[in-house]
């Protein structure tokens, strides 16, 4: 990011759930929308103040529910808040789900996987909803049960929630054995951990991982493995992460501002000098619509090459934010490398 940028108060809290298996379990794809869509529902039954969502777990809300569910799940722009923009049109999630990257075919008892969720910015202040939510979690299960139990959905516990620090492996356990600590310290990344880790990166070269499907619109168009670029990349970044900014930082002073987009094209001088990278195809459904839609898109590696220093930062905390459609499904999630050799 550029030095001339004021550095950004949006903060990010890493959480990690642990997960004992209790009856087999089949996690079916896209893991990141069923576990959002089991955690959707459990928050519905255990927080939600619009009685006729909370009775019958329905995915919709009423235009005037207030609850913490909908802040956290289906959250709108506030007409005051969008500098120009009028008010009504859905703003970023204030989170994104991570879920496990090696999954087999079934989890038997006494197996354990993690997900990740992470909250940006003010959301915090919602996680005890999430721990309320846990017991719900459990009841409701999650997946399948294969075999002659396949209708049924797999049991499982949650046997620690934890905050951790992705950059320093500092960790903090929330919950355990359904005992709450409230006095454990979040552990929050903060823009001077993002400066830090950036300053660490190549200023020339950098490999970039795509863990999960990156899913781009450039020009109204999608972007396909052969079209990616690192401009299109950053553009698409910096736009997100001025959304998250806007939404949840408590910071007077945004470092995300329009103004900065001038120094944006100087990625169009970034060269992709490698990249092998794939299309995986994978669709979503959604019961509010009754209706799966697309949710592929590109995952592989690309090295770029060029002047890369101005955008360490911005690539850094695209790490943690995700980048393109669907991030709150896990989409979009990627890992800086050094280059190969």
């Amino acid at each position: 990011m550029s030095a001339t940028m004021t550095k950004s108060q949006l903060a990010i809290y890493p959480l990690r759930f642990t997960v004992e298996v209790q009856t087999p379990l089949k996690l079916t794809r896209p893991y990141g929308a069923q576990l959002r869509g089991a955690l959707y529902e459990a928050l519905l039954r255990s927080s939600c103040t619009t009685q006729q969502a909370r009775s019958s777990g329905i995915s919709s809300f009423h235009k005037d529910c207030l609850c913490p569910v909908h802040a956290l799940m289906t959250p709108l722009r506030d007409e005051t808040l969008t500098r120009g923009v009028k008010g009504g049109r859905d703003q970023p999630r204030p989170y994104v789900i991570r879920p496990p990257q090696e999954v087999p075919p079934v989890y038997y008892p006494g197996q354990h996987f993690t997900f990740e969720l992470l909250l940006f910015g003010q959301s915090i202040d919602l996680l005890p909803y999430l721990i309320q939510a846990i017991p719900q979690l459990e009841q409701a299960g999650l997946g399948a049960s294969p075999g002659e139990h396949q209708n049924k959905r797999g049991r499982f516990r949650i046997r620690r929630l934890e905050s951790y620090h992705p950059f320093t492996g500092a960790h903090a356990v929330l919950y355990t054995e359904n005992r709450i600590n409230w006095n454990a310290q979040l552990k929050a990344v903060t823009s001077t951990d993002i400066s830090q880790r950036a300053a660490q990166l190549p200023s020339d070269r950098i490999t970039i991982h795509f863990l999960s499907p990156l899913r781009l619109i450039a020009d109204g168009q999608l972007v396909h493995e052969h079209q990616l670029s690192f401009a299109v990349l950053v553009h698409r970044l910096f736009k997100r992460l001025r959304d998250l900014e806007e939404a949840y930082s408590s910071g007077a002073q945004p470092a995300f501002l329009p103004e900065h987009h001038p120094y944006l094209k100087q990625a169009e001088q970034i060269a992709c000098q490698h990249i092998h990278t794939g299309w995986y195809d994978d669709f979503s459904y959604s019961r509010r619509r009754g209706a799966s839609s697309p949710i592929g898109g590109i995952i592989g590696y690309a090295t770029f090459t060029g002047e890369l220093q101005p955008f360490r930062e911005l690539l850094t905390w695209g790490e943690l934010c995700h980048v393109g459609r669907s991030c709150v499904k896990g989409n979009g999630h990627y890992r800086l490398m050094p280059p190969p050799d």
